[in-house]
């Protein structure tokens, strides 16, 4: 989910052995929306996003601005299965659509909900996701 889901897609340009991949509310690139984030929705000063990267730096050794799904997504020869709620007002749908575009991967599926917001999806309808993801899988592993 979010940042998971960028991080799976990531993974899965390290490792072609994951035969497939769920992205629940991805994105694009991480720093792009933390900028937006914290810019738009707090209303905090542009700095504000360039602290909270060198946070992840210091105390958890992680690069924010490695975190581009968009840069990886289309070298993927592994299926994408991209999930996301039409009313997320964390990551705009939008995203998951340009990295469904940008895949360009024939067996990769996209399901937007009309009435999702970010991450809850799951919990809304927690059948009919299992179903679509279990189906999805059920495909592309052997």
């Amino acid at each position: 989910f979010s940042l998971g889901a960028g991080v799976a897609i990531l993974v899965a340009a390290q490792e072609p052995d994951i035969p497939a991949v769920v992205s629940d509310s991805g994105f694009l690139d991480y720093m792009l929306d933390l900028r937006r984030l914290y810019i738009g929705s707090f209303r905090l000063p542009a700095w504000f996003a360039n602290l909270v990267a060198l946070a992840g730096r210091t105390f958890f050794n992680a690069d924010f601005g490695k975190v581009r799904p968009a840069q990886v997504v289309g070298d993927l020869s592994q299926p994408i299965f991209f999930i996301h709620g039409l009313k997320d007002s964390v990551v705009p749908v939008e995203e998951s659509r340009e990295l469904h575009s940008i895949s360009d991967n024939q067996e990769d599926r996209i399901w937007i909900v009309p009435d999702a917001e970010n991450v809850n999806i799951y919990r809304n309808m927690p059948e009919e996701y299992i179903e679509r993801v279990s189906a999805f899988f059920k495909r592309h592993i052997n």
